[in-house]
């Protein structure tokens, strides 16, 4: 922008030069005879063309200084635009930004007082749930049985299942060892290994790394622990 306006006015005042240039010359080759002298009459003075043209410089000039300034005026108005877009945008940005670790923290927050959340139960849901872990998952790493015990209590918070551990691990048609009687013969043998009740421990302390899963088995979506997959 600056050079544009370096170029206007180095073309005005060429093209001044070349006017008076032309003035000169053509006053040159006038002769004494033809060349038109300044009268006075009653004190007033007759304007050659050559001082006319003198004075239409600082006309000229005047009008390249408006242009330049009004071209500089545009060149500030764009600058202060584009900088009021970007603040807007940078601030536009940061409110995002900070709205987005909030959730973060909300959700961080939710899920730490979820995980705190104990579930109250008496010795016998614990060997219970201890012995249907063990008959689920005890071959399974310790992740792998404490989500099995989180599926039970999941159960035991949905509307959709009985509220009772026993209930629930003995509804018809929902737990294999259940149905075929290996989980009572297990209880009945009282050889539940400590791992197992670790696991169950842990899942009523609110320990659960398969969230909102309601079941878990050998399919092919969901969370996989293990050789589980939950969902």
């Amino acid at each position: 922008m600056r050079r544009e306006k370096k170029r206007v006015l180095l073309s005005l005042v060429l093209i001044c030069c070349i006017f008076c240039t032309s003035e000169f010359s053509s006053l040159a080759a006038d002769t004494q005879s033809e060349a038109r002298p300044i009268e006075t009459i009653n004190h007033e003075i007759t304007i050659s063309p050559l001082a006319e043209t003198m004075e239409q410089i600082p006309v000229v000039a005047e009008k390249a200084a408006k242009l330049a300034a009004e071209e500089a005026a545009k060149e500030a108005a764009a600058k202060e635009k584009a900088a009021k877009e970007k603040a807007a945008k940078e601030k536009a940005a940061k409110e995002k930004a900070e709205k987005e670790k909030a959730a973060k923290e909300k959700a961080a927050k939710k899920l730490a007082a979820t995980k705190n959340k104990k579930t109250k139960s008496t010795v016998s849901e614990r060997k219970l749930l201890a012995a249907l872990i063990y008959c689920e998952a005890g071959n399974q790493p310790h992740k792998g049985k404490v989500a099995v015990g989180a599926v039970v209590l999941n159960r035991m918070k949905s509307k959709s299942y009985p509220n009772t551990m026993k209930k629930v691990i003995y509804q018809r048609g929902q737990f294999g060892p259940a149905i075929t009687g290996k989980l009572d013969r297990v209880l009945a043998a009282n050889q539940i290994p400590k791992a197992c009740y670790k696991a169950a421990d842990d899942a009523l302390a609110g320990e659960n790394p398969v969230g909102d899963a309601l079941y878990f088995g050998c399919g092919n979506y969901g969370k996989k622990i293990g050789d589980h997959w939950f969902h």
